[in-house]
């Protein structure tokens, strides 16, 4: 490491490269520095985190790693710190592969943080319209999640988007999720399966939102609904969770949603968290996707609240 920070490479004919936070931890983990020791070398200036490094680096100098670097305005940047044994299938490969899966006419979308992403796909679906879905509309859709820093496995994403009779410009999804680690050997070509098979799994929709359309369980009192209770337990036992906002916030934050479309029935419940993820203000873009799964599972769930 430099004393401007920068680590040398020896290859691509510069200098050096900047590390990104994240690949700096797992460069002082694999350099197996004491516990704690990320958060206090990246507040050291760069030349005393330079010197504290190149005392340990040389012990794992020897030690295979795949070291993942982009051109960042005109700089080149580290921004992961691998072993061997990891599997690259960034963003690039993924959209082909949903791309060659979804189908024609289907509209894309991409979520990206810099490391973190999402791609989706999203189609008109062929649901029957059956009693499951009078009166409303849907559309199907699979997504990728991944990152390309090693920091989260790639996950298959499928699922339907209900498209609220009163208003098109709100969405509310429900869907199941799998994964794929990136030391599988047959990575691109699992992914590729797990994508064929999300047309199952939308097959199986009528029937299950059918059944949470007939599941009461918000009583009346009085003649009046009162989801409170039902959304206070379900914060409680862990089943909607939001990191970082209070128990009693998340409640109101989905009763207000509630109040949109108000109903007594599992599928209500699972329109309220659908829509709270979407209208509700959140301090992390993926908020919406954690709620979406949520509220997908509880679709699926024969729920126990006393």
């Amino acid at each position: 490491m430099q004393e401007d920070g920068r680590v040398g490479l020896g290859l691509f004919g510069e200098p050096g490269a900047h590390l990104t936070l994240h690949a700096f931890g797992q460069l002082v983990r694999r350099a197996g520095l004491p516990g704690g020791a990320v958060p206090y070398l990246s507040a050291c200036p760069s030349h005393l985190r330079a010197q504290n490094l190149d005392e340990w680096l040389p012990g794992v100098a020897d030690l295979p790693a795949l070291v993942r670097t982009r051109r960042v305005v005109g700089d080149r940047s580290i921004f992961a710190v691998l072993g061997t044994r990891y599997r690259t299938c960034d963003a690039d490969e993924l959209s082909r592969a949903i791309l060659e899966t979804a189908p024609r006419g289907a509209r894309g979308e991409l979520q990206f943080d810099g490391s973190r992403f999402e791609i989706r796909a999203i189609w008109h679906s062929d649901i029957a319209p059956a009693d499951a879905v009078v009166g409303e509309l849907f559309k199907a859709f699979v997504a990728v999640e991944s990152a390309d820093d090693g920091s989260r496995a790639i996950r298959i994403k499928v699922g339907v988007v209900r498209n609220l009779c009163r208003n098109f410009m709100i969405l509310d999804v429900a869907e199941q999720a799998n994964v794929a680690t990136h030391r599988r050997a047959d990575l691109a070509a699992s992914v590729r399966r797990m994508l064929g098979e999300a047309g199952g799994k939308i097959a199986a929709f009528a029937s299950q939102w059918s059944e949470a359309r007939r599941d009461r369980i918000i009583d009346a009192i009085h003649g009046v609904y009162d989801p409170a209770p039902i959304f206070a337990q379900l914060v409680r036992q862990g089943l909607v969770d939001v990191p970082g906002v209070e128990h009693d916030d998340l409640v109101a934050r989905l009763v207000r949603a509630w109040e949109a479309e108000p109903g007594c029935t599992r599928a209500d419940v699972v329109n309220a968290i659908t829509r709270a993820a979407h209208e509700a203000p959140w301090s992390s873009p993926w908020t919406s996707g954690q709620l979406e799964e949520q509220a997908g599972r509880l679709l699926h769930a024969r729920l126990v609240l006393s």
